[in-house]
């Protein structure tokens, strides 16, 4: 494990910094990454999951990526848009 980021320490902004463990993020900064999301997601379910992905684990580590893989596979168990489209796909 890594060392917890503190608030207000000096020099850390609200991306992950190498060696840091992510802390959880402000309203703000989470509301900002949301409408990010929000207004790029063009292209669909796997579109909008890969960009969230590469936001939400990747960039700012606000989750790791097991925990992030079993809600998209929990997702997946649910009826509606996303497993829809996804089983039209594969027919």
């Amino acid at each position: 494990m890594g060392i917890a980021r503190r608030q207000g320490e000096a020099g850390v902004t609200g991306k992950a910094s190498a060696g840091l463990a992510p802390a959880h993020p402000t309203f703000a900064e989470a509301a900002k990454v949301w409408a990010k999301i929000g207004l790029l997601s063009f292209g669909g379910p796997a579109g909008l999951i890969a960009l969230m992905h590469r936001e939400l684990v990747e960039e700012r580590r606000w989750i790791s990526e097991s925990r992030f893989l079993h809600a998209l596979n929990y997702c997946m168990l649910l009826p509606g848009p996303e497993a829809h489209r996804r089983s039209a796909s594969m027919r």
